[in-house]
């Protein structure tokens, strides 16, 4: 059998109840038997046909159905891009498609993935199937997922599948069965945000690389889009580079300082730890070509989150007192800095509304 048999322990009604543990089976089971013993008498008055209707309701209650919802167009990565990239991918976003499921994968229910897919992908070159809150997949399940891919490869399509990663019990069920390796493991993400990345990445470059980490020029930063050379001379003289390794951490919540990051090459995680947690959870990625800490140096208020260097980083940092300095000997540089801080803010606030206006439809 490919997956694990259900827990005898615990079945659907408890865990749509709230349980959590096998022992929940345990004691709904220990207390229906007190119920029949102690009140057997009072049960007995119940007319027959009230308890069937109680039997056929729990029956019902006892079968999870397979549901969709879709995400196209406008859901994308946390990885922020360059202004030319987040173009193109807007341009594109219908290429990428995703159908999340939630329930039981099965020989049913399986067949219905496989229609809804083809009928619903159109334009779409990227399929992702977001199994997060699949509960089960049997052997059926897992041969149509199979064909799937294979429907698609003829297509000229990609399957990708996030939330099915190594040591999970979902992952060593497909694995047993071969569905892994016929797939493919780079078809695997442990979650939709890295799924949503690949595919991103595909599309900038034609889906023949990964997208590279490469070293931009100042110049090809989108914060000195309409700058003169002399202009940039100007500006390279008032930056200083730093190098930094991963984990480094370059900004931390709450820091004072007030100096604006130019990312020239590698990525940084904006992270945030929340409040009475321990576990810090990520807000964004930024690549290479993109600046962070821009509001610190317009609003003097503290940091608001965490910056950390992943794998080695290099960028450019204009300290705040330069920033002064430019203002003052040449204001005409540091309001088309200013204004272009501003462009490349709006975009990115613009992008996280469509995204908000794609989750709330959805």
């Amino acid at each position: 059998m490919l997956c694990r048999r259900p827990d005898p322990w615990s079945g659907p009604a408890n865990l749509n109840s709230g349980a959590r543990t096998r022992w929940s089976g345990v004691i709904c089971g220990l207390l229906i038997l007190l119920i029949f013993i102690t009140a057997h008498p009072y049960l007995s008055k119940i007319p027959l046909a009230v308890l069937s209707g109680v039997i056929v309701a729990v029956g019902i209650s006892l079968f999870d159905r397979l549901e969709f919802a879709h995400f196209t167009t406008s859901l994308r990565s946390k990885r922020v891009r360059t202004i030319e990239q987040t173009r193109l991918l807007q341009e594109h976003g219908s290429k990428i498609f995703v159908i999340e499921l939630q329930g039981p994968l099965f020989f049913g229910s399986a067949e219905e993935v496989a229609k809804e897919i083809e009928t619903s992908i159109q334009d779409a070159e990227y399929c992702i199937g977001n199994m997060k809150r699949i509960s089960e997949i049997d052997a059926t399940g897992a041969r149509y997922l199979l064909q799937i891919y294979e429907s698609l490869k003829k297509q000229g399509k990609t399957l990708l599948i996030s939330h099915i990663w190594e040591e999970t019990r979902l992952w060593n069920s497909l694995s047993y069965a071969g569905i892994i390796d016929e797939i493919g493991r780079n078809h695997f993400f442990q979650d939709l945000d890295s799924a949503l990345e690949y595919a991103e990445d595909q599309i900038l470059c034609g889906g023949l690389c990964e997208i590279s980490d490469r070293e931009f020029k100042l110049a090809e930063m989108d914060i000195f889009a309409g700058f003169s050379e002399e202009e940039m001379k100007i500006m390279a003289g008032k930056l200083s580079s730093e190098i930094y390794n991963g984990g480094d951490v370059i900004i931390r919540k709450n820091d004072l300082d007030r100096d604006l990051f130019l990312l020239i090459r590698g990525m940084v995680n904006i992270t945030l730890k929340l409040n009475n947690h321990q576990r810090e959870i990520r807000l964004n990625t930024l690549s290479s070509g993109n600046t962070f800490g821009e509001i610190a140096l317009l609003d003097n208020e503290p940091r608001s989150a965490n910056v950390v260097a992943v794998g080695e980083v290099t960028l450019f940092r204009l300290t705040y007192d330069n920033f002064l300095d430019l203002q003052e000997k040449k204001p005409n540089v540091a309001n088309k800095l200013i204004l272009n801080i501003a462009l490349n803010l709006s975009t990115r606030l613009r992008l996280s509304t469509e995204e908000i206006n794609v989750l709330a439809e959805n």
